[in-house]
């Protein structure tokens, strides 16, 4: 009784390990940090620093 109970412990731990798998590992091996999509063409005035900051006309 004792070894089946330490085998299915065993069992199901690793069964939860390899669920967690998928969740550890970054969607499409980008870095999560690098936001490079939907950047605006063109700004309503400003020329970006911190004295003239950039102008948006529209949200």
């Amino acid at each position: 009784m004792r070894l089946k109970q330490t085998l299915l412990t065993i069992v199901l731990s690793l069964c939860m390990v390899a669920a967690s798998l998928p969740n550890i590992v970054s969607a499409d091996g980008k870095p999560q940090d690098c936001w490079t999509d939907y950047a605006a063409a063109s700004f309503d005035g400003g020329s970006g620093t911190k004295a003239d900051p950039y102008k948006i006309a529209t949200a």
